[in-house]
């Protein structure tokens, strides 16, 4: 009987501890969203060209756990991308890039009309959502063809 009590009364003064600890539970339709517009966020600043300068890098860093701005010999070209919906959420979201073509150090402008496909991971890092792969690594630019003088 006596422990029953204490069980009461311990159960009674946590209840306000519990009510201030608020983690982030979200439900697969919430996760989903948020995911998609992590990887629309991600995905819209590259296009601008967010990871030319260090500033925008910033702002793509916010979004990642990516500590650091890789180097890349060569930037697609892209007319536009597309986030391929799933039947089901899970932590990586695909992304198809129609590429014009590729500008590389050294080489220039090489037309390369295709369809590219990138998947994004996905995870949880203290209770905010975070890019943690891409794959392929793809580094998009707008249609607009790079001078080359």
């Amino acid at each position: 009987m006596r422990r029953a009590f204490v069980c009461c009364l311990v159960l009674i003064f946590s209840l306000p501890l519990l009510a201030l600890w608020n983690p982030k539970i979200r439900t697969f339709e919430q996760m989903s969203v948020e995911q998609r517009r992590l990887v629309s966020a991600y995905c819209r600043l590259d296009f601008q060209g967010a990871r030319l300068s260090p500033e925008g890098w910033e702002r793509i860093r916010n979004l990642s756990t990516f500590r650091e701005n890789p180097d890349f010999i060569s930037i697609f070209i892209v007319s536009r991308y597309q986030l391929i919906e799933t039947p089901t959420p899970t932590h990586e979201l695909s992304v198809a890039y129609v590429v014009i073509g590729r500008y590389e150090e050294g080489a220039g402008y090489t037309p390369m009309p295709s369809m590219r496909n990138v998947t994004f991971e996905t995870r949880d890092q203290n209770a905010e959502l975070r890019i943690t792969r891409v794959t392929p690594p793809l580094r998009s630019s707008p249609a607009r063809r790079p001078s080359t003088g």
